[in-house]
């Protein structure tokens, strides 16, 4: 970073506060909470389809597109798009 003479260095916290919100009241707390449970009892077989597009998370833990290329019983297999199938992920 560039720091012109005489200026006070800028901080290297690039964060925004509204996108780290906390939530402040029990029932924040509560949809959350909701929120959370929801997502884990999603069943890949009932809620997905093969062939479709989704956001997954890599083994770098980078959100990517990918495709999911197979389906069984509560487990998908995605391909990230623009990378062969040999990084492949359940």
């Amino acid at each position: 970073m560039i720091q012109e003479e005489g200026s006070t260095p800028a901080s290297t916290d690039q964060t925004n506060d509204s996108t780290l919100a906390t939530p402040n009241t029990t029932e924040e707390l509560t949809t959350l909470a909701q929120s959370i449970n929801a997502l884990k009892s999603l069943n890949p077989k009932t809620n997905y389809q093969l062939d479709t597009y989704v956001d997954a998370c890599d083994s770098y833990s980078t959100w990517r597109v990918a495709k999911i290329v197979t389906l069984k019983d509560d487990v998908a297999k995605v391909n990230f798009d623009g990378w062969s199938s040999k990084w492949d992920e359940v």
